[in-house]
């Protein structure tokens, strides 16, 4: 199989170079970026009571069931103490695309996997979230193709995801 860096292709922002370059200027803003840093502590610190996990499992569920789909065994799962949620999310764009969500989607199912593999007394739910309830249409109401900005104007209010495209 054929590894593809993404770096410089998708990832342009220079800090996150540097921190995938593991650049040691910034390791007082961060732990690692090994998974073998995260240990047992780690998980210990961020668990969530039994309260908080009802109402994540009940929230998740609702929306499965709102679009007529089963409700996947992992959602059940986060219920249990050791289990984890892998959480990305991706915000509305104009002109946005695909690919860069399902890199992310991709990516956070492959470090459910690896965690695993390293701590298997655990279990890691990869989440998706779509940003859809942002409120921040100025920063998403335009794009840039062959130097020229590309402009939605709208008097809308709310969340973005919600906003009628017929404008457009």
């Amino acid at each position: 199989m054929v590894e593809l860096s993404l770096k410089n292709v998708i990832y342009k922002n220079r800090l996150l170079l540097d921190f995938l370059d593991g650049n040691h200027n910034l390791n007082s803003f961060h732990s690692g970026s090994s998974f073998e840093t995260i240990d047992k502590a780690f998980y210990s610190k961020r668990d969530l009571s039994v309260n908080k996990r009802s109402i994540l499992v009940e929230v998740l569920s609702a929306q499965y069931h709102e679009i007529n789909q089963p409700i996947p065994a992992n959602v059940n799962l986060l219920k249990n103490k050791d289990v984890y949620t892998i959480t990305t999310g991706h915000q509305l764009c104009f002109m946005g695309g695909p690919q860069f969500f399902i890199h992310k989607i991709i990516s956070t199912i492959n470090i459910s996997r690896k965690l695993k593999k390293i701590h298997p007394d655990v279990h890691f739910v990869p989440v998706f979230w779509m940003a859809s309830e942002d409120h921040d249409f100025a920063e998403i109401n335009h794009f840039y193709s062959n130097g020229q900005q590309v402009h939605w104007s709208s008097d809308k209010k709310g969340a973005v995801g919600r906003m009628p495209t017929h404008g457009l």
